[in-house]
């Protein structure tokens, strides 16, 4: 009897758990303000990455340092990623902007993490080669995070 309160009480709090992982958004135009604060969250997360990766190419910072700065960026952009996807289109018409906002995501976490494994392999003289294909997932970042007109 007491298995099957333990299983039943599980089953209960997994399913309240669960029910709060995809938040609706309000409405169209509240989804696009949360795909765009997150296109912008990782535009910044980006471009400390390639900042960090130019430091190291001018061996203006220590390898240690620029992987604890990778590493930081890399988890706020996977953060700010499945903070997103943890919210639910509201209309089928918005999950076009959330696989275009996913897919610039997908490219931006590929680079940065590319980063923190160069600094750790062949430390920080390598990074501005790996960081240069970069610099247009920064540019569409920074144009999804503008307000739409």
């Amino acid at each position: 009897m007491a298995d099957r309160r333990a299983t039943a009480a599980l089953a209960l709090v997994t399913a309240v758990l669960l029910a709060g992982c995809a938040e609706p958004a309000h409405g169209s135009a509240d989804y696009a303000a949360k795909a765009a604060m997150t296109a912008k969250t990782a535009a910044d997360d980006v471009q400390t990455a390639r900042l960090a990766a130019r430091l190291g190419g001018e061996d203006r910072a220590f390898d240690p340092y620029l992987d604890v700065v990778l590493t930081k960026a890399e988890d706020d952009l996977s953060a700010a990623t499945q903070t997103f996807d943890s919210v639910q289109p509201p209309t089928p018409a918005d999950d076009e902007l959330r696989a275009r906002l996913d897919a610039v995501l997908q490219k931006a976490s590929d680079g940065v993490a590319a980063l923190r494994i160069a600094v750790r392999r062949d430390g920080g003289g390598s990074l501005p080669t790996v960081a240069a294909p970069l610099a247009p997932v920064a540019a569409e970042l920074q144009r999804l995070g503008e307000p739409a007109s």
